[in-house]
């Protein structure tokens, strides 16, 4: 039986980082220059209790919310994919977040740990130098396995950027709580709970 552990990690600031001149290099077709006049130009109002501060230009990033935004991030954060095959480690990632993962017996858990960690110093480094940032305060750790299997792991914790990341029992992926066990037992009392929460107010 093979088992899975999962890294979760997030990208902080991560549309507001976006190097402009990077993302509008990748592109070489007649929409350039759309794309270009899309991220240059752009002006940042701060507004904090009723007061406003002085209009600044935008040297990086791509407005939050926009239907381009997340497009441009993922193109931007393409080389982290390969980066993870590299490493012959999964990741699937949906806008700033991202899952690395493996597959391996119980046996192997030192080696897919290992592999786990070096992808994502490997990536720390390529984000380092795209003006991103690893958000370490939001690395999660989880094994997937069942009961017999999780059994037989030596659950260590472990170390990303200097920061000590504890192997937990559940993990909340967008939106969605998952258990080691892959039961989905907590996320489905968690959405109960908030349906009924909801019928009360009627």
């Amino acid at each position: 039986m093979m088992k899975k552990d999962q890294l979760l990690t997030e990208f902080q600031d991560k549309i507001t980082a976006v190097n402009n001149n990077r993302s509008t290099s990748q592109y070489r077709c007649t929409a350039l220059q759309w794309l270009t006049s899309f991220l240059s130009d752009r002006t940042q109002v701060v507004a904090l209790a009723g007061q406003k501060s002085s209009s600044q230009c935008l040297l990086c990033g791509v407005p939050q919310g926009s239907v381009l935004g997340s497009l441009l991030f993922a193109l931007y954060s393409a080389d982290v994919l390969k980066i993870a095959a590299d490493h012959e480690v999964c990741i699937h990632a949906y806008a700033d977040d991202m899952q690395t993962y493996s597959s391996c017996a119980a046996r192997d858990q030192q080696t897919a740990t290992d592999r786990l960690l070096a992808c994502v110093a490997d990536i720390d480094k390529w984000m380092s130098s795209n003006r991103l940032k690893l958000n370490a305060d939001k690395t999660e750790f989880i094994w997937l396995g069942t009961c017999q299997q999780l059994a037989k792991v030596t659950v260590l914790p472990l170390i990303v950027k200097d920061q000590l990341i504890m192997p937990l029992d559940k993990v909340r992926d967008l939106g969605v709580i998952i258990d080691g066990e892959l039961t989905m037992e907590r996320h489905v009392r968690n959405v109960a709970c908030s349906c009924f929460y909801q019928l009360r107010q009627l």
